[in-house]
């Protein structure tokens, strides 16, 4: 289900790129087109590529997952990134320069279930995670996406 959000995302916002920002300030670029599947295994991100290679990388060195254009540069401006805290979350996940209108908002557990889905609109800018078990998540607001955890 997640690979089918990541691809359906992506294409939606002519993105062809998924982009993994690293907790060590490098980042690595990933063409859609070449990913056969992306799995969460044991708070792993795993992408299996077309060519038979594959990377595993520990989810707790990303800091940011998004879709970029594979230009190097993003579409999204610094005036529109968002701002997700506190995360860890335990109760309420706040979500900081959401744009004017409808911002759709997902969150998909780490095996791809989809676990949450609504529309925030102007002046809202909290989610209520207190349900949700301890974990590792992948917050998906407009076109950005975050990891979070859940504590």
């Amino acid at each position: 289900m997640l690979i089918g959000l990541l691809f359906f995302t992506a294409q939606s916002f002519a993105q062809n790129c998924l982009s993994i920002q690293l907790l060590d300030g490098t980042s690595e670029q990933v063409f859609i087109a070449d990913i056969r599947t992306l799995t969460f295994p044991d708070n792993n991100l795993s992408v299996n590529y077309t060519s038979g290679a594959s990377g595993l990388l520990s989810l707790s060195a990303i800091n940011k997952l998004y879709f970029s254009n594979g230009s190097g540069i993003n579409n999204t401006t610094e005036a529109s990134r968002l701002v997700i805290y506190p995360n860890p979350v335990v109760d309420v996940l706040n979500i900081g320069h959401l744009p004017e209108g409808e911002n759709t908002v997902y969150i998909v557990g780490i095996d791809g279930r989809l676990l949450y889905h609504s529309t925030l609109t102007n002046g809202e800018s909290q989610l209520n995670v207190s349900t949700l078990p301890d974990g590792f998540y992948i917050l998906k607001v407009n076109d950005q996406a975050f990891k979070i955890r859940k504590q």
